[in-house]
């Protein structure tokens, strides 16, 4: 994942950060129920993406996040589809 452009060795702090601001995101959120939550993932990890990796994990969560929104459980079988 860090080889392009450049491997100057950040992947992990980036992520970090991403996803300090997919927390930030729910923090701020007025709404706390599942379609509420995924919106603020999806938008707080990509306004709050660092770098490559951020962005690439970014849209991993949107993708999921358009499984999960649809329901109010989270259960394995859910969660497998969403992965």
């Amino acid at each position: 994942m860090n080889v392009f452009p450049v491997p100057d060795g950040d992947t992990g702090t980036n992520m970090l950060l991403t996803m300090q601001a997919v927390k930030e995101a729910i923090q701020e959120s007025s709404n706390h129920d599942m379609a509420s939550v995924c919106q603020a993932v999806s938008r707080g990890s990509l306004m709050g993406a660092r770098g490559n990796s951020g962005v690439v994990l970014s849209q991993i969560l949107k993708g999921m996040t358009e499984v999960l929104e649809k329901s109010d459980l989270v259960d394995v079988p859910l969660m497998a589809k969403a992965l």
